[in-house]
């Protein structure tokens, strides 16, 4: 059984120990890094996919460099993946990863890195019994083909790496972790994050095709984290998605509530094409940049009154799937 009150922590453990899983399950971390110059940024994806026989099963670490789209997905065997059970934290052969840091001693074929980093202050997404975490009421669903959750909107970093010989100083830069879980991706989903604006704060969003008993519905989560107050938007809180609209440049993303109305535009720009799982396998499917422009605009919604406007080139975004199934043109 899942841990719905601490959705940071490993929720795979009946998977883990049988080692095969008939439906296929996955689970991974998405630790994101960025320097103090701006100069370097890093995703490390730890994880596990465990298929219908042991052979599929295995551990992964994913290493995402940013700025220069270069990618890499390393396999271990399942028993190098040991989670702790009450806390984020768990290792992956010599590699550690946690809530306040990791430690990474990996060779791959493109990537040498070793090093610590440490995470001080990590901002936590609230959880309570009416709504444990970013799903809402949803994560007590017990047949939802993917959870999501929020580990850490904001964070400072200090150490450093060596990534292929070369020192990376991450000290006074910013980090942020989000996590996955269940059977598969959705089919379609726009996904984008930042939290490097001109003002210190977070933004998260994201809409996507959910299957559902009766079908599917386009389902979105946003959250705005600035000056110590969180605006969430969500399909569960009575939020309503105004637009959702993807051109080959951009997306735009609108949602608004009775109190606020949130506007979202974003530049594409190259990524790399990361794995994902696909019914009984991981593929490569995701294709993830981290050098996205975003620029969003809070308002009041009945005045029209601008409460907070920011921008950043420092975004990370994701457009994925048969995007006319979470298309929403916006009201004329």
């Amino acid at each position: 059984m899942s841990d719905l009150f601490r959705p940071d922590v490993f929720q795979g453990m009946r998977p883990l120990k049988k080692q095969r899983s008939r439906r296929a399950y996955f689970e991974g971390w998405y630790l994101k890094h960025v320097s103090g110059d701006k100069k370097h940024r890093f995703a490390f994806i730890p994880g596990v996919f465990i298929g219908p026989s042991q052979e599929d099963s295995h551990a992964f670490l994913q290493i995402l460099d940013g700025m220069n789209a270069n990618y890499e997905y390393i396999r271990f065997p399942l028993s190098a993946f040991r989670p702790e059970k009450k806390i984020f934290r768990c290792k992956l052969q010599h590699n550690s990863f946690g809530l306040h840091g990791l430690s990474l001693d990996v060779s791959g074929k493109k990537f040498k890195i070793q090093g610590e980093l440490n995470y001080l202050e990590p901002v936590r997404f609230p959880v309570t019994w009416k709504s444990p975490g970013i799903m809402g009421p949803f994560a007590y669903t017990p047949f939802m083909e993917c959870y999501h959750g929020l580990v850490s909107l904001d964070h400072r970093i200090q150490g450093a790496l060596t990534v292929n010989g070369r020192n990376v100083d991450f000290s006074g830069g910013s980090g942020y972790i989000e996590k996955d879980w269940g059977r598969n991706f959705p089919s379609a989903y726009v996904w984008m994050q930042s939290n490097h604006f001109g003002a210190e704060g977070s933004l998260f969003a994201s809409a996507a095709r959910i299957p559902w008993i009766t079908g599917s519905f386009r389902g979105f989560i946003m959250a705005l984290y600035f000056d110590g107050k969180l605006h969430r938007f969500a399909t569960y809180t009575g939020a309503r998605l105004i637009e959702v609209r993807v051109s080959s440049k951009q997306v735009w993303m609108t949602v608004e509530d009775r109190q606020y109305r949130l506007e979202i535009e974003s530049h594409r720009s190259a990524g790399a094409l990361l794995m994902a799982p696909y019914e009984k396998a991981m593929i490569e499917r995701v294709s993830e940049t981290m050098t996205a422009s975003i620029r969003f605009r809070l308002s009041e919604r009945k005045s029209g009154r601008t409460i907070l406007e920011d921008s950043t080139d420092l975004g990370a975004l994701e457009v994925q799937g048969k995007l006319e199934q979470i298309a929403v043109v916006q009201d004329s």
